[in-house]
């Protein structure tokens, strides 16, 4: 049992450091490397087996590949970095995140991950259940829509486009909803 919210055995919750910076990295980002290294390794075993002419265009897109994988790198590096973040780990590995970005009025929670053979054990609640206590409220998600109702048994509720900040007004009409908890303005009230 944690203080928020109940944790299986062997499984335990903490604030992140910058030295889980790779292992939040391989949680929330990971597919977008492994299809980028999956299409380099594609690129090349093809240039193995072309003709000249066709290999150094196949060798310029692998550097162009390897370079946009360089900087995803970084931007996502950057997120971490400005952003306040939790981690449950399992056997000294990280197996779930939330990222939480602070605004003047209100924070944003734009990263839940937990890996799949990790989930249905209740560790994004208790992930969300931790940032509510710790964050400035009100605190606003722009969910899947498959997610909907796991953040509104969470507290979470759709209001009117009308109520939104300006970002989440715009990203409601393009048919995405911002739902944002309904527990009060401030972690000090």
């Amino acid at each position: 049992m944690s203080e928020i919210g109940y944790l299986p055995p062997g499984y335990s919750l903490r604030s992140s450091t910058s030295k889980d910076t790779f292992g939040i990295i391989q949680i929330c980002f990971i597919d977008y490397k492994v299809l980028g290294l999956f299409w380099c390794c594609l690129l090349l075993l093809s240039y193995l087996f072309l003709d000249i002419p066709i290999k150094s265009l196949i060798l310029e897109l692998c550097l162009g590949f390897l370079g946009i994988l360089a900087i995803v790198h970084l931007y996502q590096m950057s997120i971490i970095k400005s952003s306040q973040s939790w981690v449950i780990e399992y056997d000294r590995k990280i197996v779930a995140c939330a990222m939480v970005q602070h605004f003047q009025n209100y924070s944003e929670l734009y990263r839940l991950h937990i890996k799949y053979i990790h989930q249905k054990k209740g560790l994004g609640t208790c992930l969300v259940k931790t940032l509510l206590k710790e964050v400035n409220k009100p605190v606003y998600v722009v969910p899947f829509p498959k997610a909907l109702y796991f953040y509104t048994r969470l507290g979470f509720v759709p209001i009117p486009r009308h109520r939104l900040p300006k970002l989440y007004s715009q990203l409601s009409r393009k048919g995405l909803t911002a739902v944002p908890t309904n527990l009060g303005r401030s972690r000090h009230s």
